[in-house]
C-alpha cells in the first residue's frame, strides 16, 4: 500500500514539473499545425514582430509565445501575449484558445480559462481539449468530474494527443471516471509517447494486469524510462526482485544503462534511494 500511494504522488509530482503551466503545454514548434518556429529560428524577435504586425499568422504566434513564456532576451508579458493571441484567434487561429486558457489559469481566472478552452476545444483543437480535460480532473473552475474529464481526453487521445493518451491509461488502470480496464489502461500506455508511459506499461507487466505477467520485458520497459530519466521507473526497477539479494540487485539495477539521468535537475534519485536501503534492511 506504501509503494502504491507512493508511486502516485511521484507520478503527480513529475506531472507538475514536467509541465511550465498546470495545462498540458503545447511544445513551440507545433503551433499553428502548420509551420514550425523552427522555420523561422534565424528571425530576430524585432523581424518576427515585424511580420507579425503585417499579418503573418505564424508570426503571429511566435510572437505571442515568446511574449508568454519569454526567453533570452525578450521578458514575459502576459498582457502582450494576450493581445496577439487574440489577433490569432480573430485571424482563426484555434491553437490560441488554448493558450489563453493557459493565460487565465496563470491569473488564477479559472471560469474564465474553461471559457477559453472549452472553445478551442468545441473548434476539436486536441490540446485544448486535453487542457479542458485537465481542468476536470482537478476540479479547476467546474466541478470535479473524471467522466467529463475522460470523455474531454478521449477526443484530445484520438487526434494523437501522447499526454492525453497517457492519462486515458491511467485513468483506466485506476478506475477513475470508467470501469477499470487494465486492456484498455494497456492500451492506451502503449500509444503514448510519454516517459511516464513506459513506466505504467512496465508495471501492467510487471503485475500481469490484464496481460500474461512478464517480469523480463517489464525491466527492458523500466529500463528504457530509466535511462532517459525517469525516476519512478528507476524506482520501480528494484521492486520486481524480492529474493536474499534484493538491496544489491536494486542498486544493481538502477545503474544498468544509467551512467547519469537526463533530468538531473527533477532526478528522485537523491530522495528514492536512501527509502530503498531503509526497506531492504528492515
Amino acid at each position: 500500500m506504501k509503494k502504491e500511494l507512493f508511486i502516485t504522488c511521484l507520478i503527480l509530482f513529475n506531472f507538475s514539473l514536467a509541465k511550465s503551466d498546470v495545462l498540458p503545454q503545447i511544445d513551440m514548434n507545433i503551433a499553428n499545425n502548420t509551420q514550425s518556429v523552427e522555420q523561422e529560428k534565424n528571425d530576430s524577435f524585432g523581424q518576427q514582430l515585424k511580420k507579425a504586425s503585417q499579418g503573418e499568422m505564424n508570426a503571429i504566434m511566435n510572437v505571442a509565445i515568446t511574449y508568454l513564456y519569454g526567453s533570452k532576451d525578450i521578458q514575459e508579458d502576459i498582457g502582450k501575449a494576450s493581445f496577439w493571441f487574440e489577433k490569432a484567434i480573430k485571424e482563426g487561429n484555434s491553437d490560441a484558445f488554448y493558450y489563453m486558457g493557459v493565460i487565465n489559469q496563470r491569473k488564477k481566472d479559472y471560469k474564465a480559462a474553461i471559457t477559453w478552452l472549452q472553445r478551442g476545444a468545441n473548434k476539436g483543437d486536441p490540446y485544448a481539449q486535453s487542457g479542458l480535460g485537465y481542468m476536470y480532473t482537478v476540479g479547476l473552475g467546474v466541478d470535479k468530474d473524471y467522466k467529463q474529464a475522460k470523455n474531454w481526453y478521449e477526443k484530445a487521445a484520438l487526434q494523437q494527443d501522447a499526454y492525453a493518451q497517457f492519462v486515458l491509461g491511467y485513468l483506466y488502470q485506476n478506475g477513475f471516471g470508467v470501469s477499470q480496464n487494465y486492456n484498455k489502461a494497456k492500451e492506451w500506455y502503449e500509444k503514448s509517447a510519454d516517459l511516464g508511459a513506459l513506466n505504467n506499461l512496465a508495471q501492467i507487466y510487471e503485475k500481469g494486469y490484464g496481460v500474461k505477467k512478464n517480469p523480463a520485458y517489464a525491466i527492458e520497459l523500466y529500463r528504457r524510462a530509466a535511462y532517459s530519466g525517469d525516476a519512478i521507473a528507476q524506482y520501480n526497477m528494484g521492486f520486481i526482485y524480492d529474493d536474499g539479494e534484493y538491496l544489491e540487485k536494486i542498486i544493481i539495477r538502477l545503474f544498468i544503462g544509467i551512467s547519469e539521468p537526463q533530468n538531473k535537475d527533477i532526478s528522485m534519485l537523491s530522495i528514492i534511494l536512501p527509502n530503498f536501503i531503509n526497506m531492504a534492511t528492515e
